[in-house]
């Protein structure tokens, strides 16, 4: 539906095993596992941006009741296997929400914050009419319902002039008449 943000359902909890100590999962809870992590978590595996089967880019949501060690989070995203995994837990005005791939945290992920957004109110965590509000390294992003469609907000970042690097135009093959910068980024 012209490239607008979409979520599918969210498939079943999937009880997956702790990754902390090579303990097992047993009803969801991490049982005979060191610390680092919240003790209980369950995890949901949500197809972003699609509008047919086989379609969209999957993401893995793990609600958590209170902040985990960074080394956990990024254990479990190396075992979702998928390109980001976000962890959530509940703040005053909203949740926290940080995300993962295999290797590194990052700072933003438009098609995870959808379906994180997507799990808050198929999980009746939040209301329908609910506006998600998410602090990220991003800084505060939000998620309103829009009829079935879901309608993110994220930071507007200006950029700034830029010098041309030889490496760039080289990769690119070009000669680039202009080059902007947002904050650290090309």
């Amino acid at each position: 539906r012209g490239g607008r943000p979409r979520a599918r359902r969210p498939r079943r909890q999937e009880r997956r095993p702790c990754p902390a100590d090579g303990a097992r999962a047993a009803r969801g809870r991490c049982v005979g596992a060191a610390g680092g992590h919240p003790g209980s978590w369950a995890v949901f595996r949500v197809v972003a941006l699609a509008d047919r089967p086989f379609a969209g880019n999957p993401a893995s949501v793990g609600p958590i009741d209170a902040p985990a060690e960074e080394a956990w989070m990024q254990q479990v995203a190396a075992e979702m296997n998928l390109s980001e995994t976000a962890f959530i837990w509940t703040m005053e005005d909203g949740f926290s929400l940080r995300w993962f791939t295999h290797t590194l945290e990052i700072e933003l992920c438009r098609h995870a914050t959808l379906a994180t957004a997507h799990v808050l109110w198929e999980t009746g965590r939040l209301r329908q009419e609910e506006t998600a509000r998410f602090h990220s390294l991003s800084g505060l992003l939000t998620a309103t319902r829009r009829g079935d469609l879901i309608q993110l907000d994220f930071p507007a970042i200006s950029e700034e002039p830029g010098s041309i690097l030889p490496e760039l135009a080289a990769a690119l093959g070009v000669d680039p008449v202009y080059v902007g910068t947002s904050g650290d980024k090309l």
